[in-house]
């Protein structure tokens, strides 16, 4: 079954694998960092910390809905993990092996 995603889609995977592959490049901070350390290893383990501001800038109601919904929608087919505050608030997306793999198909990597 192929998987029909829409460019909004599009851009929150790559953008979620963007910021991941800047995550895992960043050293993990010295042990007397506690707070530092325990970020880090949150993100590391739950994906980078999500912020639809930080990430796309700034939005009205209507396209911070849809953004949402969006989200919603890949993890309901398997593509990204959504990490929650309280039940509610997204906190950290991840993309699933399955997610991965679609966005390597959007984005091949160039080989020399």
């Amino acid at each position: 079954m192929k998987i029909q995603i829409t460019p909004l889609q599009k851009v929150v995977l790559l953008e979620t694998q963007r910021r991941t592959q800047e995550l895992a490049e960043i050293p993990r901070p010295p042990a007397d960092w506690h707070c530092q350390r325990i970020a880090y290893d949150a993100e590391i383990e739950h994906g980078p910390q999500y912020s639809g501001l930080d990430w796309f800038g700034p939005k009205n109601a209507s396209q911070q809905y849809k953004l949402l919904r969006d989200i919603r929608k890949l993890e309901a087919l398997g593509l990204l993990t959504v990490n929650k505050a309280d039940g509610r608030r997204i906190t950290n997306l991840q993309l699933t092996t399955r997610g991965l793999n679609a966005v390597s198909q959007l984005n091949p990597v160039l080989e020399d």
